[in-house]
């Protein structure tokens, strides 16, 4: 059954521009589900073959340059951790501090803020026990809302990166909802001003009409204390206005 994956298997890009790791992790991802999947009573040196395999010419030459042990090359993880080494771009680490400090919601969702925070916070290489300190420190700083920094700076110390994010959700929740409702209000307003010009129109055009056939003056009309030899079909012999 291994046989039959041998044209089927994920095939991997490494050129190397700015999409390389991104392409990287997702056939790492293709990968493993045929590892875990179909392939996963297949010996572990057997599953490195297939992955040099779909890994192309290129993952080859990268292979033969890490001078792995014979034990070494029966690993699977070590060729996971070679090819991203590889696909993964250098971080620098002052950037990405320079950049959480100045970094600022915006026109970012609440989520999207956080997922650009926490990888920030992960490239700045700041310890791992102090991640959610950072991220809180940050999400308040950065968020665009004074009303939810104000929540956040009343908790004080007590305040935590989840307790600061649950605020800043609810604060996203609601000004969607109250924009949602003015929308309905205003769109309802609209369709109410529409039903009554159509009917002043109608009630308009009824009345000219039965001027025009029967002679019979509007009130639109009788307000000019001329004459009704003025008028003929609706019209002032004087001007042509209907409408005096």
């Amino acid at each position: 059954m291994a046989a039959a994956f041998l044209d089927k298997g994920p095939t991997m890009n490494w050129y190397t521009d700015d999409g390389v790791y991104s392409r990287f992790k997702l056939w790492k991802q293709r990968c493993e589900l045929l590892f875990t999947g179909p392939m996963a009573a297949i010996e572990e040196k057997v599953k490195c073959k297939y992955l040099l395999l779909w890994a192309g010419e290129r993952g080859l030459e990268l292979f033969n340059s890490w001078g792995l042990t014979d034990d070494e090359e029966k690993v699977l993880q070590n060729y996971w951790t070679k090819f991203e080494n590889f696909a993964k771009p250098q971080s620098n680490e002052l950037m990405a501090a320079w950049e959480l400090h100045q970094i600022k919601q915006d026109n970012l969702s609440i989520e999207e803020f956080v997922a650009k925070l926490r990888v920030l916070v992960k490239e700045a290489n700041y310890p791992a026990d102090h991640y959610n300190r950072f991220l809180r420190d940050f999400l308040v700083f950065g968020q665009k809302s004074d009303t939810v920094r104000k929540d956040c700076f009343k908790e004080g110390n007590e305040l935590t990166f989840n307790k600061a994010l649950s605020l800043a959700k609810a604060e996203e929740s609601a000004n969607k909802q109250f924009h949602t409702m003015n929308m309905q209000s205003d769109i309802h307003a609209l369709s109410k001003a529409t039903r009554f010009n159509k009917g002043q129109s109608q009630n308009t055009s009824t009345s000219f009409q039965s001027y025009a056939n029967t002679g019979a003056r509007p009130k639109q009309m009788q307000s000019t204390g001329r004459p009704s030899s003025f008028y003929k079909f609706g019209a002032c012999k004087y001007c042509g206005d209907n409408m005096h």
